[in-house]
């Protein structure tokens, strides 16, 4: 995004002489496992596996792919000299992608007149590449024709892998099984368990810079996608704590009508659904929900929001339904802030998401007002749209499968 272009010479500086430093390889490998478990990005930020020239190992690498006119492709952001294309080029261009699941595929150099029009559309989709690319993406294609040599453009073409035959051999105790079968399973099962710590990781390391910056623009993100008047609109909750030190109004727009996005909301909360956001930080490392969970839709004024695993809740650690308007609006409340949400249809069937924070920090108790300081000042923000765009994502996968059916409270 435009505002955080002060960033970029920090992502310069993590890829000085043109490979990645220390703190880019950290990232990297930890983005490399986010993507390629499929719980974090886009559907085309995945995971390039190819073999190692030198190691002999498989290596993965985070990688966008563009797509153009119905083609695939792979830009190296870094230039010709990048290790995964030196790499690629040694294993005469076999690789394979990984979101999900894993799609063998052969990469093959292109040139000529296609790379400009390539990188355009690079540019386009991998906002992490524009501090490495020495034009706009709003440059005019001469420019582009012009810094095409310098960027090598892989065209992803994918290949039939062959099923292997499981091998059976005698079982302890029930005659035989197949142990490939049983071989591969557990690896799956490690492998998936391994990409969602590090798909974790990499979610905590790509917001520490927003986490550690949040109070200099701190004016910006509480209204962040909010207009001016759905910052200054009445929301439940307003009239609770007119002495906050903190209120922050964050909104979003969402492909799906408001009966899709309420359930969502319905069973949020630490180790119920999660907050589909930091789930390291704010789930115990639980993955957040990806499907509703009908033992979580039974909303009842009173019900606790628990905000930590640790013990029962309570109001220091949890919130309490203060009420709700199914599908329209709905109060979370604590003796020290509120949390409220507004659903809003838009004309096109879509749904306008607010939510609004108020946080009050009592200088009386000292130490719980400096964990709030820390939290709201430095966390929320990061959090919160996180948090913002995953209710987003969940929502808008079930358009098109007739939705969720769980039973909504008071309809």
């Amino acid at each position: 995004m435009t505002s955080l272009r002060w960033l970029y010479p920090l992502k310069r500086w993590m890829y000085r002489a043109g490979r990645p430093g220390r703190l880019a390889r950290v990232a990297n490998r930890a983005a490399a496992g986010r993507f390629a478990a499929g719980t974090a990005g886009r559907d085309n930020d995945m995971t390039l596996e190819v073999l190692g020239r030198r190691s002999g190992r498989i290596l993965e690498v985070p990688v966008v792919v563009a797509d153009l006119d119905g083609e695939r492709y792979l830009v190296a952001m870094l230039g010709p000299e990048t290790n995964w294309v030196l790499n690629v080029q040694a294993a005469q261009g076999r690789a394979a992608l990984v979101r999900g699941a894993r799609e063998a595929v052969v990469l093959v150099e292109i040139g000529g007149s296609a790379r400009p029009a390539i990188l355009h559309r690079y540019l386009e989709v991998a906002p992490g590449a524009r501090p490495h690319i020495p034009i706009g993406r709003d440059a005019p294609m001469s420019e582009f024709e012009r810094i095409a040599p310098m960027f090598p453009v892989y065209r992803v073409t994918p290949i039939a892998e062959p099923s292997p035959t499981p091998v059976t051999a005698p079982h302890p105790r029930r005659g035989t099984r197949p142990i490939g079968h049983a071989a591969r399973s557990d690896t799956t099962m490690n492998g998936r368990s391994r990409r969602v710590l590090l798909s974790q990781v990499g979610d905590v390391l790509a917001d520490f810079p927003v986490f550690l910056t949040s109070p200099i623009y701190r004016r910006w993100h509480l209204h962040w996608g909010a207009t001016p008047d759905e910052a200054l609109a009445p929301m439940p909750g307003d009239d609770r704590f007119r002495e906050a030190q903190f209120r922050a109004t964050r909104a979003i727009t969402i492909a799906a009508p408001p009966e899709l996005v309420w359930p969502w909301l319905v069973q949020m909360g630490c180790m119920r659904a999660g907050w589909y956001s930091n789930d390291l930080l704010d789930n115990l490392g639980r993955p957040s929900a990806t499907t509703i969970e009908p033992a979580w839709q039974d909303l009842q004024v009173g019900q606790w929001v628990p905000m930590s695993p640790k013990g029962p809740p309570t109001e220091r650690n949890a919130f309490r339904v203060d009420s709700f308007d199914v599908a329209r609006w709905l109060l979370w409340a604590k003796p020290d802030s509120t949390w409220s949400w507004r659903l809003t249809p838009t004309s096109d069937g879509g749904t306008r998401l607010v939510n609004r924070i108020h946080a009050v920090y009592d200088w009386r108790h000292r130490l719980d007002a400096s964990l709030g300081v820390v939290l709201m000042e430095f966390g929320d923000f990061a959090m919160n749209r996180r948090m913002m765009r995953g209710i987003e994502a969940r929502a808008q996968s079930l358009v098109g499968e007739g939705g969720p059916s769980p039973k909504l409270n008071g309809r």
